[in-house]
């Protein structure tokens, strides 16, 4: 288009100089102009007319190239809008499947949930479930799937404790004859923050499941809960699996290290105000010690 529209300009330059020159010569023809001479002018006036003609007619052909151009080029970018608009519906209907199949596994694990619960209520009741709900409070409850442990999972665990972290974790929390509900319950209550490692074995698992709604439910509540950690899986990964998870900020393991997830999560430990477990039972040792010597200095 550019190249057209500066042939276009060169041709008129042409053909405006070739005209100048054609009134020069009329100019200067004048009574005593010989014979000879005039019709050398005229000769040369109408080679100049000649090419007058030819450069217009250039001009009138690169013309019709450029609105043909213009032309194409606006049906191109109509044609583009209009697949933008289709891509945009696409998206628009894709999302709201995704949605509407969130909100069924929602709709589905809640009522899992309180099938679960009265079942264990008439277990309860019959004398067959003994397991108490413990008030041993977490600072982090990890969920992740089992493959993901040796990868990633107990490494960060490692980091998270040396930092003085109290951390819930299946394979520790977790003793011979206890109930697998039960114990995962008491640490989605008693925990501060909930870790999401979501992972491709994460999105196939039940229990997993289980307890990312039991955080949600949390989280509904009482705020900010979830901590998402992207662990070898895609975006697409993850909005398939859950949209409301994909558009939260999360830190991915090929970009951090375990130290440096431990770094972020002691600012958002600062940032909220909230105390770790551990630095809590100091205070309150030094609490009962101080009501310890306050009572022997009064006795």
């Amino acid at each position: 288009m550019a190249d057209l529209e500066k042939k276009q300009a060169d041709l008129l330059k042409k053909e405006s100089a070739s005209m100048n020159k054609i009134n020069s010569i009329e100019k200067s023809i004048s009574k005593n102009t010989s014979v000879n001479t005039l019709i050398s002018k005229q000769k040369e006036i109408q080679r100049l007319s000649n090419d007058v003609a030819k450069y217009a007619k250039e001009r009138s052909d690169i013309s019709s190239k450029i609105s043909n151009k213009r032309k194409s080029l606006a049906d191109k970018k109509i044609s583009l809008q209009k697949e933008e608009k289709r891509e945009s519906e696409l998206q628009k209907k894709q999302q709201a499947k995704l949605l509407k199949t969130y909100e069924t596994q929602i709709e589905e694990l809640t009522k899992n949930l309180e099938t679960n619960i009265e079942n264990d209520q008439k277990l309860s009741q019959k004398g067959f479930y003994q397991q108490q709900y413990s008030d041993e409070e977490f600072d982090i409850f990890i969920s992740h799937a089992t493959e993901d442990k040796e990868s990633f999972v107990n490494g960060l665990v490692a980091d998270l404790k040396e930092r003085g972290f109290s951390v819930w974790i299946d394979t520790v929390e977790m003793t011979w004859g206890d109930s697998l509900r039960a114990s995962i319950d008491n640490g989605l209550i008693n925990a501060q923050f909930g870790i999401v490692v979501l992972s491709e074995h994460y999105i196939s698992k039940g229990w997993t499941q289980y307890e990312l709604e039991g955080l949600f439910q949390r989280e509904m509540s009482e705020g900010k809960l979830i901590l998402p950690i992207w662990h070898d899986i895609s975006k697409d990964q993850v909005m398939r699996f859950s949209p409301t998870l994909a558009g939260r900020k999360a830190l991915s393991t090929a970009l951090f290290s375990t130290s440096e997830i431990t770094d972020q999560l002691m600012q958002i430990f600062q940032k909220s105000g909230k105390e770790l477990v551990s630095h809590k039972n100091t205070t309150l040792q030094e609490a009962n010690q101080e009501d310890d010597i306050d009572q022997q200095l009064e006795n």
